[in-house]
């Protein structure tokens, strides 16, 4: 017998109805004949609590740490134990199993696990399944691969979970423990991601708050040329500019308007030249995350949902889950269909499809850039998109205007660029105008010239256009002159990061070299996919906000006092971003073939240990670090004694009262980590609340809003903000007027 097992019923029936596989039985659709399918629901085996293994192990304590299993039991999980019996014995009567499970590495483990489970001795073929239509499922059983090529996908998720699963149970408690020595109540979870995660928001956060803002000065004057009149920015001279190029003293930026002002100056640079800007590509999960969080307000776990949903259940885009923007050439013939397709699906799209030039090849087919999956597009799966959820139809709209682009001609803009020496004084003026439309006619609302939205991180938005930027440059001529006249001197003061959103957090974690100071880890993670993967970053930052962690407030994500606490507490290599991205190459090594997972787990086994002997021992000497983290702990987080205050006793029980805990199964996002029932969960903490000041008599309005200011403190001293603060961030220097 020929046994098909998927990775949820949904697609179990889709898989059956290619294969002829009409008859049902327990838990399972036939042929009659050879061909059997079957399905999963998720994991259905989950790996064992400590507790499991000895009941010793329920009582949480540190000399029981760190608990490192010779070999990992895996438990079948109670509410799916009937579809377990009904796979392992369809599995033990197969001659040939078919892996058609989602086509990654927790796909590969769901089946392999379950091979393993029930002894299997047989062939393995596996169905590269990259979209549930059915136009694509027959497309990948006719290219079924054998199984020791993707073999080591399961490998990856083995070492994933596992390694995961050890940290979670370690050093969630062994903190909590330690903790507790100091009266602190919280369960203090420590997670392989959301642990740096919840670090990358910290340091903004207080990166935010203890941010002095300088005062600095910008001089803009008019240039008239035969051909027009344009604007110009002063370059402040390398001897009195600081390190960023700013002007901090207002007398030089007064001594160069009075030497220019109403003389001459000479074209010393001068260039326009059209330049094609391509198509954004096609969205992978982190992009669209990012897109539907600034466009729509969704949260990456919202935005995942969705795209499930409409890969799942709709059959209408592709596997969501990916880490590719690219599109194998194979897929190129497909186009004219997929562009029939939606021309049908609404009015919007076909007339975006209509313009659209199939025999058009964008950047974004580009086979060698693919990974396990291609980049999110439409399957060509013909639907009315009255269907669709109003949120699935923003979800889908994206998607397919996305691919609709890679049919468009690149746009076309004339960049233009001037430098004026006037006096011994550099001005310098440049301009970026659109010529031809291009694939920028799919993006009406487009804001100035540039990469569209989906192509564009809140990070890199944030990144303002160069100041010397006019509407259009005349044309100009290298050493011709032009008269500068009516200087502008503008007081300016710095201004400190933006707080995090769902969408930057998410390009933080894409992007994290950006954000390590270790310049050892930032060479290679530049190498790297990120902290998490595109499958997993939604619910690492979920799961943060659910631990008391972050909150959401508007758009932003902040830091709570105790994740500030728990972040101040540990040590570099458990909240660096930088230590656990370097894991996942590890993992991916492994994935390739190209690494052990046995000889990685015992590498994160030896560094368990490691910390675990060394905080034992810090939290007994008062001069540790640890010992003076904890002992500095705030009392929403829940330090209130000296180490050996017992815990509160439970009103009317005379018992002490006992926190009731379990770790995460290893199959999850950031496995390990300690979890709690809902009924017994509670925020332990809120985000920093801000109270509304009166500014006081004589104070200055505000630079950016026109509001009065109050005085604010830093660590380093006191400096005007916005009475409006966070809605505005404006500020200046006391002393200022």
């Amino acid at each position: 017998m020929n046994l098909y097992i998927a990775e949820k019923p949904s697609q179990g029936r889709d898989l059956a109805r290619n294969l002829g596989c009409t008859k049902h039985a327990d838990g399972a659709l036939t042929d009659g004949r050879d061909n059997m399918v079957t399905w999963c629901m998720g994991h259905l085996l989950e790996l064992a609590m400590p507790d499991d293994y000895s009941p010793d192990l329920k009582r949480w304590t540190s000399e029981a740490l760190p608990f490192i299993p010779e070999n990992y039991k895996y438990l079948v999980k109670k509410e799916t134990a009937a579809q377990f019996r009904t796979v392992t014995g369809l599995i033990r009567k197969a001659g040939t199993v078919f892996i058609a499970t989602d086509f990654d590495r927790e796909g590969e483990a769901i089946a392999r696990n379950l091979l393993r489970r029930a002894g299997f001795r047989g062939n393995i073929k596996r169905v590269c399944l990259r979209a549930l239509d059915d136009k694509s499922i027959q497309k990948a059983l006719r290219t079924i691969v054998d199984g020791s090529e993707t073999v080591n996908l399961w490998h990856a998720a083995l070492a994933r979970s596992r390694a995961d699963w050890l940290v979670g149970i370690n050093l969630t408690r062994l903190y909590t423990v330690l903790a507790g020595r100091f009266g602190v109540k919280s369960v203090l979870n420590i997670g392989r991601v959301t642990t740096p995660t919840v670090e990358l928001v910290v340091k903004r956060d207080e990166e935010i708050e203890n941010f002095v803002p300088v005062p600095y000065f910008t001089l803009r004057e008019t240039a008239d040329a035969g051909s027009g009149s344009f604007g110009t920015l002063w370059k402040v001279p390398e001897e009195i500019a600081d390190e960023s190029g700013r002007c901090l003293k207002r007398e030089y930026a007064e001594k160069a308007a009075a030497e220019t002002d109403g003389r001459n100056g000479t074209v010393t640079e001068y260039s326009a030249e059209d330049k094609k800007t391509p198509p954004p590509l096609p969205f992978d999960l982190n992009s669209l995350q990012q897109y539907a969080a600034r466009t729509f307000g969704f949260s990456s776990k919202k935005t995942l949902d969705i795209a499930e949903s409409l890969y799942d259940r709709h059959h209408l885009t592709s596997y969501p889950r990916t880490d590719s923007r690219y599109i194998p050439v194979s897929q190129f013939a497909d186009a004219p269909e997929i562009l029939r397709s939606l021309s049908a699906m609404s009015d919007d799209l076909r007339a975006m499809a209509e313009k659209a030039d199939p025999a058009l090849k964008s950047r974004a087919w580009n086979t060698s850039k693919v990974t396990a999956h291609h980049a999110i597009i439409p399957t060509g799966e013909k639907k009315d998109l009255a269907a669709l959820s109003s949120d699935e139809r923003k979800i889908f709209h994206a998607v397919a205007r996305a691919y609709i682009a890679q049919f468009y001609e690149p746009a076309v803009y004339r960049q233009s660029k001037a430098v004026i020496d006037c006096m011994g004084h550099i001005f310098t003026a440049s301009s970026k105008t659109l010529r031809k439309d291009g694939w920028t006619a799919l993006y009406p609302k487009r804001k100035g010239p540039g990469k569209s939205p989906e192509d564009k991180s809140e990070e890199t938005e944030a990144a303002k256009e160069s100041e010397d930027t006019v509407a259009d440059l005349p044309p100009l001529e290298k050493g011709g002159q032009v008269l500068m006249h009516d200087p502008v001197i503008s007081d300016r003061m710095t201004e400190p990061p933006a707080h995090f959103t769902e969408a930057t957090l998410l390009y933080a974690m894409e992007h994290i070299a950006k954000y390590v100071s270790e310049e050892s880890f930032r060479k290679i993670l530049n190498e790297t996919s990120g902290l998490g993967t595109p499958a997993t970053r939604a619910e690492i930052i979920d799961g943060a906000v659910r631990k008391d962690f972050l909150v959401r407030e508007g758009k932003s994500l902040l830091s709570t006092p105790k994740a500030r606490d728990l972040m101040h507490l540990l040590p570099l290599q458990i909240k660096s971003p930088g230590f656990t991205a370097i894991w996942e190459t590890e993992l991916e090594k492994i994935a390739g073939g190209g690494a052990s997972d046995e000889a990685f787990l015992e590498r994160v086994g030896a560094w368990i240990r490691h910390v675990c002997e060394v905080e034992k021992s810090g939290v007994l000497n008062p001069g540790s670090r640890i010992y003076k983290a904890l002992s500095s702990f705030s009392k929403e987080t829940g330090g209130t004694a000296s180490p050996g205050t017992k815990r509160r006793k439970s009103s009317g029980t005379g018992r002490t009262r006992r926190r009731k805990t379990a770790a995460e199964d290893g199959t999850g996002t950031d496995a390990g980590e300690v979890r709690r029932s809902p009924a017994r969960r509670r925020r332990t903490s809120a985000a920093p609340g801000r109270k509304t000041v009166k500014a006081e008599e004589g104070a200055p309005l505000c630079p950016k809003c026109g509001k009065p200011m109050v005085r604010r403190k830093s660590a380093k001293g006191e400096f005007w903000g916005c009475q409006d603060y966070p809605s505005c961030r404006g500020t200046r220097n006391i002393g200022s007027s």
